[in-house]
């Protein structure tokens, strides 16, 4: 008990063979744990924060820098899909780590981009995956939807959305065709050249393919 102070290197153990270390916090049921057997590092409890360049996160990582900074996920193999990854998920129940189904219309996960407005980051742009049906063993269903806030206001609108199916509406969220333009669309050639709309029937297949 009270507050001891240690200068130099803390070794717990020695190299493959040390000891689980567990650290608690000022909260009841608050701790950091390094697991030994399996090489992780757990921070446990009903708050539990990581604060890198902060000292009073605001979620369960928070990271600040005074400048130009970003994260990276490497992936060294010689396999062509083991790549960086980045995992956006979301369980239908309250229980961490207990899986529920995602009903229509719940939100996968989300990209939310923020610009402080002078005393707090607010909302300037937002990618969503939704999930278009219920989740379930044979189907996942799911779109991406595309929101921006018009000059001068605060609100986001759904600009731009890929269906389920693969369809693309631009000012429509039920797109009826590979491309649906809600309202106008222009087509404007570079300088010095013209604008171009191929519409192409034929595949090939002398089918008699039109278009209308």
């Amino acid at each position: 008990t009270g507050n001891s102070t240690m200068v130099g290197t803390l070794t717990v153990g020695v190299d493959d063979t040390g000891h689980d270390v567990k650290f608690f916090g000022a909260t009841a049921g608050a701790y950091m744990l390094w697991d030994e057997s399996q090489d992780d590092l757990i921070i446990g409890g009903t708050v539990s924060r990581v604060g890198i360049g902060i000292t009073s996160p605001g979620f369960q990582l928070d990271l600040q820098n005074a400048g130009a900074d970003g994260i990276r996920v490497a992936g060294y193999s010689t396999t062509a899909g083991a790549a960086g990854r980045l995992y956006l998920t979301h369980s239908n129940n309250g229980t961490a780590g207990t899986q529920t189904a995602v009903d229509a219309e719940d939100i996968l996960g989300q990209i939310i981009f923020q610009g402080s407005n002078g005393s707090a980051f607010v909302s300037g742009a937002t990618i969503k995956a939704v999930a278009d049906e219920t989740f379930s063993g044979t189907a996942q269903g799911s779109y991406l939807s595309f929101f921006t806030v018009d000059n001068t206001t605060t609100t986001e609108d759904e600009r731009m959305r890929i269906d389920h199916d693969g369809k693309v509406g631009i000012g429509s969220t039920a797109p009826n065709q590979n491309l649906d333009v809600l309202n106008a669309a222009q087509i404007t050639g570079a300088e010095g050249t013209s604008a171009s709309l191929y519409l192409v029937a034929d595949q090939g297949d002398d089918n008699g393919d039109g278009w209308r």
